[in-house]
């Protein structure tokens, strides 16, 4: 029973800190780094995109709203969606 409550508690405490991590930004794309895959924002933060996300995909102008983390000094999207 504390074997299995144990693995509960860490389990738990894992999905918390892994989505504690995540933040959202919202921006337009004024360029986009194909060689890299990764798009800049206006603001200068530049979003690398996961796998099966295409920097092809957007163009600049584009309006996006992101999700991301902090990975090797980098910031990875794990979603980006196109916004009106």
């Amino acid at each position: 029973m504390k074997k299995l409550l144990m693995t509960a508690c860490v389990t738990a405490a894992t999905i918390i800190a892994s989505s504690a991590m995540a933040a959202n930004v919202s921006g337009v794309v004024p360029s986009i780094d194909k060689s890299r895959d990764a798009i800049r924002l206006r603001d200068g933060m530049v979003l690398r995109l996961s796998e099966g996300t295409e920097a092809e995909n957007f163009k600049p102008g584009t309006k996006v709203r992101a999700t991301y983390t902090k990975r090797h000094g980098e910031n990875v999207a794990s979603s980006v969606e196109r916004v009106k």
